[in-house]
């Protein structure tokens, strides 16, 4: 039982980060968006590793649930159920980084550097433009080297 728990703790965390760096995704991209649209630029500055991070924290979850709900049976499991969404809660406020943070925006940075420089290297001037335009709005100079 203690192993369960510690698993259900562990899944809780992973879908906290998770949702915390979407919500992450979105504060940025509706910062550096002129629209006002409700979205922004989160689509375009979304590392593409964060739809595995989201897959694996979904997977951990309904796991996590799942195998509860199917131990020890409906009642026990809706408990489990609230448990988990208050394990989730608990840790996003205590544990794990905000969604406005240094260190989600350092690893969204890091993501659309190293994007910029694979479309430089693959010679898609238009997207390398694109994303360096984005770099440019988030105050992140775009090396001279790699400026098509």
């Amino acid at each position: 039982m203690a192993i369960y728990i510690i698993c259900l703790w562990l899944a809780s965390l992973l879908l906290g980060y998770s949702l915390a760096f979407s919500g992450a995704t979105l504060i940025i991209g509706r910062s550096i968006s002129d629209s006002g649209s409700s979205t922004g630029f989160q689509n375009a500055i979304t590392p593409p590793w964060s739809t595995n991070l989201a897959i694996a924290s979904y997977a951990a979850s309904i796991g996590a649930v799942g195998y509860g709900l199917w131990q020890l049976g409906w009642l026990a499991g809706m408990g489990i159920v609230v448990a988990y969404c208050f394990l989730v809660a608990v840790n996003q406020a205590l544990l794990l980084p905000k969604p406005g943070s240094g260190h989600f925006r350092r690893l969204i940075i890091h993501s659309m550097i190293t994007r910029y420089a694979d479309f430089v290297k693959l010679g898609d001037t238009v997207r390398a433009a694109a994303m360096a335009a984005l770099l440019e709005k988030l105050d992140v100079p775009v090396p001279d080297e790699l400026q098509t």
